[in-house]
């Protein structure tokens, strides 16, 4: 394997930073996102046998909207439990809306209710590099180059910010569980249902403290999204370069794929797109899957054992292998499960569609975000550590270069 030179690090930051001159903002579906799509299908048409642009439809806001929505239905459910009559009943049905939506939207990305959103063009970025010889397997290498808007509850006092997301799901939650009792007539203690009206009536009035900020979560204006994620894109651009240019050896049986998703802020809906559309001919051919996402900071670099928020595994082989690959490299890996309210990344997509899948990621998944970065309008190139950055591609050569070795002992 050839070494990976710092010159190729700078020049991976150096286009970064010209992509986000260019394409910013980066939303989901917006122009600037799909000059960048093309900028990097431009730049694969010249390192690849194929480029392409593969387009579909998302519907951004559904996400985006999300902790908006989750304030709205709470502060409207809640005057209902005051009222008599049928009142507690309707409160219980509205906090049972919000708590479905919340579930669908964010614990499981799923799209249940994209279609009440407004429709948005998205365009996943595609160059495929074919072998030198015959093709026994094939390796999808996926990044993203949509950005989030400002969350502003990272942009100021990121430290606090498990505590101020958690903080109104979990008065939600007791909203609706004592709303639900109330108008099932569940009663508490000699007193009858005295007792738990009050303490639910307490309880929708403390959680507005908590769940009016929602409504300011995301900010007016879009991070760079400079480590989340247009680095990992460009760093995929140079390593198509490299493999051309003969300063990495081509893979003999292995074709590359080399996608940037779209939509991967708002639910991973670029991913979901390509996975599903895929799905038959990845199945068919053996494929793997390897993730870049959010490359930081080299202390925290990690390979995922779960994605989506804990709930899909992804691959213990190929995480072992990304493991052992870092470690020869002199580049330690930690391996982690992806935290519950940490969303995912695209890697979790493949794996839910039966594709072996691994993740790299280099952002810390602390409950105290102080001092991170990403969504924030300081996820610039400058905050990257360029060895971060190497490691990413140096694991991404030598990941590629050991599975076609393997391929070419099948028989």
């Amino acid at each position: 394997m050839a070494q990976i030179d710092r010159e190729h690090i700078r020049d991976i930051l150096d286009r970064t930073r010209t992509l986000i001159g260019e394409c910013h903002p980066r939303l989901p579906g917006s122009p600037g996102c799909r000059r960048a799509a093309e900028r990097l299908r431009d730049a694969w048409a010249k390192s690849c046998e194929q480029a392409f642009l593969e387009e579909f439809t998302q519907h951004p806001a559904s996400f985006f909207t999300m902790n908006r929505v989750l304030a709205a239905v709470y502060l409207l459910a809640g005057p209902f439990f005051f009222l008599g009559g049928a009142g507690p009943l309707v409160s219980a049905a509205l906090f049972s809306l919000g708590t479905f939506f919340f579930i669908d939207e964010f614990a499981f990305l799923g799209r249940f209710f994209d279609p009440l959103f407004p429709k948005k063009p998205g365009a996943n970025a595609v160059g495929i590099m074919e072998p030198a010889t015959d093709v026994r397997q094939q390796i999808v290498l996926v990044a993203h180059h949509d950005s989030t808007p400002v969350c502003n509850f990272l942009e100021k006092r990121p430290w606090a910010y498990a505590f101020r997301v958690v903080s109104p799901i979990v008065f939600h939650l007791a909203a609706n569980i004592g709303a639900i009792l109330v108008a099932a007539g569940v009663r508490t203690g000699p007193a009858g249902d005295d007792f738990l009206r009050p303490a639910v009536k307490l309880i929708i009035l403390a959680g507005c403290v908590f769940i009016v900020p929602l409504f300011r979560y995301y900010g007016r204006t879009a991070s760079p999204g400079a480590s989340d994620n247009l680095v990992s894109g460009l760093l995929l651009v140079k390593l198509s370069e490299l493999l051309k240019s003969g300063g990495e050896p081509r893979p003999k049986h292995t074709r590359l794929v080399f996608l940037s998703t779209d939509g991967e802020e708002n639910g991973q809906r670029g991913s979901f797109a390509y996975a599903r559309r895929h799905r038959a001919e990845m199945l068919r051919t053996k494929t793997y899957v390897f993730n870049l996402d959010t490359l930081s900071r080299s202390e925290d670099l990690a390979c995922l054992k779960t994605d989506l928020n804990g709930f899909v595994r992804l691959s213990p082989a190929l995480a072992g292998e990304c493991l052992k690959i870092a470690a020869g490299l002199g580049r330690p890996l930690k391996a982690i499960r992806f935290p519950f309210g940490g969303g995912g990344t695209d890697a979790g997509q493949f794996a839910r569609v039966g594709i072996e899948s691994t993740s790299i990621i280099g952002i810390s998944t602390r409950l105290n975000r102080g001092g991170v970065d990403y969504h924030s309008s300081r996820d610039t190139v400058e905050a990257i550590d360029p060895a971060a950055v190497e490691t990413g591609l140096a694991v991404a050569v030598r990941f590629i270069h050991d599975k076609d070795g393997e391929a070419g002992c099948l028989s």
